[in-house]
C-alpha cells in the first residue's frame, strides 16, 4: 500500500491535524455566515443585531479554540470580532 509520509494510515481514527491555513479559511466563512444570519435591515446602526453577531461569533470562536486546540486571549478575540463586524459594515449591502 503506498500512501503520503504524513497521510494517516488506512481505517484510522485518528483526523490529519488541520492547518493554520485551513483552520483561518474554516474560521472566515463561519464568521461570514454569522454575520449574514444577523443582518437585517439598518443592522450597521442597530446595536441589538450587531451584539447578536458578536455573541455567536464569540461562542464559535470558544468552539474553535477546543476543537483545534488553540489559545486566544480575550483582548484577541475581541479585536477579532470588531474587526470582523468593522469590515463586514463597509464591504456587505444592507440588507
Amino acid at each position: 500500500m503506498v500512501r503520503e509520509p504524513d497521510s494517516p494510515r488506512y481505517g484510522s481514527d485518528k483526523k490529519p491535524r488541520a492547518t493554520p491555513e485551513s483552520i483561518l479559511a474554516e474560521a472566515a466563512c463561519h464568521v461570514e455566515d454569522i454575520i449574514r444570519k444577523h443582518s437585517i435591515v439598518g443592522w450597521r446602526n442597530n446595536v441589538d443585531a450587531q451584539n447578536r453577531m458578536r455573541n455567536e461569533i464569540d461562542d464559535y470562536l470558544f468552539a474553535l479554540q477546543a476543537e483545534h486546540e488553540l489559545k486566544l486571549s480575550f483582548d484577541q478575540m475581541d479585536a477579532f470580532i470588531e474587526s470582523a463586524i468593522s469590515i463586514a459594515r463597509s464591504r456587505t449591502q444592507d440588507v
